[in-house]
């Protein structure tokens, strides 16, 4: 096996300098199939024949992910060495040397390319396997990373978490659940989530994530960002809800997580976020939906005074918005309620608004036959 990837690196090193000065077709098929001649050894061989060399073939790839013909091939090789799981944790750790500084700016930089780049199926499949590498080198981040063994000198964790909050934020819902699922596995991890660095990305997280609970991106319209993607990951609506179930799930449980540490942060975001839908002279309907989904999950952590005491000097005033916002639709009433009751409980003096809300609440039995949407 030594020589077999002795003989590919050199076979390697000197196809793709002439590929690089020529931009031959020829050397571009043999670079191609080098590659995925690694690909197929690279998961279950030992890890000193990838590491070999000064980590040669790391090197290669991550600079080969800024090359559009051999990326693709290039990006599948380089998930199949960060999913590496054939050694011990000593032999595994050794994969972190991807955030040293020569690995991970082009892991960034290709990353920032793939986001950026127009909307078409092979570039959308190559931004795909770019946020597989970085939830797979995070996945060996959460196994790797022990109270006996903390890795919180890593070089560049920032510059990695900054590339995947831009998968965060990316218009392809699909992209969003894989990085949302890696931020779940940061957040409850008993000593990543202790970590300084990983704390300062909560707030950046919440304020990047709140508005993707809205359901919206179904492929069978074209009235969002996210409905270009869906037309490329499903088939209907029906399988476009099926898999929005699982991502806003995702994001809710990582918002409860953070609510336990940080409510004020959250109820703060919800607060002006429902300001400013309701300024609206015809409030969103799927935007009240969310909003009262996350006051939900936000407060559905917080059990004793001592954790909603805090937040009253916010939660006051935004019941208060809650039962007086004037408006003569049943539907946008119910969803005003379900904000109200999701809430409730972060402030004592809700007897005090008794009446109000028993009048709040006769409006629509009063009022819904002579009612017309």
């Amino acid at each position: 096996m030594e020589q077999i990837f002795a003989f590919s690196s050199w076979t390697s090193g000197e196809t793709l300098w002439c590929f690089k000065t020529s931009g031959n077709d020829e050397h571009c098929r043999v670079s191609m199939a080098i590659l995925n001649t690694f690909t197929a050894l690279v998961e279950w061989v030992n890890i000193q024949h990838v590491m070999a060399n000064e980590k040669y073939l790391l090197r290669c790839l991550t600079h080969l992910l800024s090359d559009p013909r051999l990326q693709l091939a290039a990006g599948e090789c380089l998930l199949g060495i960060v999913g590496w799981k054939a050694g011990k944790m000593t032999e595994r750790a050794q994969l972190l040397c991807l955030f040293e500084t020569d690995m991970m700016v082009p892991l960034f930089a290709a990353t920032e390319n793939a986001e950026k780049h127009k909307l078409d199926c092979d570039h959308y499949n190559f931004l795909k396997k770019m946020i597989e590498i970085l939830t797979g080198l995070g996945e060996q981040l959460c196994a790797l990373w022990t109270k006996e063994s903390p890795r919180s000198s890593l070089p560049n964790l920032a510059t990695y978490l900054d590339a995947l909050l831009s998968f965060t934020r990316h218009p392809s819902q699909s992209v969003n659940l894989y990085a949302n699922e890696l931020w779940a596995k940061f957040f409850r991890h008993a000593d990543i989530s202790q970590d300084p660095t990983i704390l300062s990305y909560q707030a950046k997280w919440v304020e990047t994530v709140l508005r993707k609970v809205v359901k919206v991106g179904y492929p069978e319209r074209d009235d969002h960002p996210a409905c270009s993607y869906s037309q490329l990951d499903f088939d209907n609506d029906d399988e476009f809800l099926a898999f929005f179930l699982k991502y806003r799930l995702c994001i809710l449980e990582n918002v409860r997580v953070i609510a336990s540490a940080q409510p004020i942060l959250l109820l703060t975001l919800l607060d002006q976020w429902l300001r400013v839908t309701l300024s609206k002279e015809s409030p969103d309907m799927v935007e009240l939906e969310a909003i009262s989904t996350l006051l939900d999950s936000t407060f559905s952590k917080l059990v004793t005074v001592e954790q909603v005491q805090p937040l009253s000097h916010l939660a006051v005033p935004l019941l208060q918005l809650l039962l007086t916002h004037p408006t003569k639709s049943p539907t946008i009433l119910s969803e005003l309620l379900s904000c109200y009751f999701c809430s409730v409980c972060s402030t004592s003096s809700w007897l005090q608004m008794l009446s109000t809300i028993l009048s709040r609440l006769s409006t629509p039995l009063l009022s819904y036959r002579y009612y017309q949407p």
